[in-house]
């Protein structure tokens, strides 16, 4: 479902942006299994998934930009988004530091 609802908005995004959330999504997974993450909300992760891409590729969307997108709270995405962050150690791949 996150994956669906991330295509559905971030569609007309290249598709080497796609891919790499796919990838990254996946990687999330891989990386928790066989632990299940509760994934309540998949607007949500979504949204913090395509700020996660964005960061990595030093695209030019903000958070704010983000969550209007997907129409969540930014708060929403920034704790997502460290969930992500912590589990793929995203900070030291990103190349907007």
């Amino acid at each position: 479902q996150v994956l669906t609802c991330l295509f559905r908005i971030a569609h007309h995004q290249a598709p080497s942006f796609l891919s790499f959330a796919f990838q990254l999504w996946l990687e999330y997974l891989f990386t928790v299994y066989p632990l299940h993450p509760q994934v309540d909300s998949p607007q949500e992760w979504a949204a913090a998934l395509h700020y996660s891409v964005a960061r990595l590729l030093a695209t030019a969307q903000n958070e704010q930009e983000v969550a209007e997108l997907y129409n969540v709270p930014s708060f929403t995405i920034r704790q997502r988004y460290q969930v992500l962050a912590e589990v793929l150690n995203l900070d030291s791949r990103c190349l907007d530091r």
